[in-house]
């Protein structure tokens, strides 16, 4: 067993990939990938120093391999529509995505730059609601905040999406063209 995210606790952590079909029926996994951390906590590089490493070294990869492996997959005449939380949120998968041909839909987290030059929260704001959704939201002990629910109000439009500063990769995009929905609690 290894570490879990930056506590004591020791476990091992599984990212799964789901196939489901258009009504909502799962189908079963297409692929699974199981990890653990030996450290509980990476100290040796600055903020800076981890971001710009490469996409492979990251635990954020096990995505863009998840992607791959699901797509080769997929048998011919079937479209698939990658759907990730806000974890799937960074710009190589984007890339990765675009690059197989993949449609994906993914929950924002990071305030993006548009190949417009706008910031992607104040853009999908200006966009009419296209439903909406109760959740209910854990309490969150570190904040001192109780369980609540909340309505989320759902927008989403294809974006176009520059590629971050730090990213120096010469085979990265510029931009990326993405379906992506944001989420605003009421």
């Amino acid at each position: 067993m290894g570490y879990y995210c930056d506590s004591e606790q020791k476990g091992m952590m599984v990212h799964s990939c789901i196939a489901v079909t258009e009504s909502g029926l799962p189908a079963g996994i297409i692929h699974q990938e199981a990890f653990t951390r030996k450290k509980r906590k990476d100290d040796t590089a600055t903020k800076e120093e981890k971001k710009a490493r490469p996409i492979e070294e990251k635990e954020g990869f096990r995505w863009i391999n998840t992607l791959r492996q699901a797509n080769n997959l997929i048998p011919d005449g079937i479209e698939p529509v990658t759907v990730c939380d806000r974890e799937g949120d960074f710009y190589e998968l984007f890339a990765d995505a675009q690059k197989l041909g993949e449609k994906f839909l993914v929950r924002l987290t990071q305030n993006r730059m548009t190949k417009e030059g706008e910031k992607i929260f104040d853009k999908l704001k200006s966009l009419p609601v296209q439903g909406t959704m109760m959740v209910q939201i854990a309490r969150n002990s570190k904040e001192h905040t109780p369980s609540r629910k909340a309505v989320m109000e759902i927008r989403w439009e294809k974006q176009n999406i520059k590629k971050p500063a730090q990213r120096k990769e010469k085979n990265t995009p510029r931009y990326v063209t993405s379906d992506c929905p944001v989420c605003k609690g009421i």
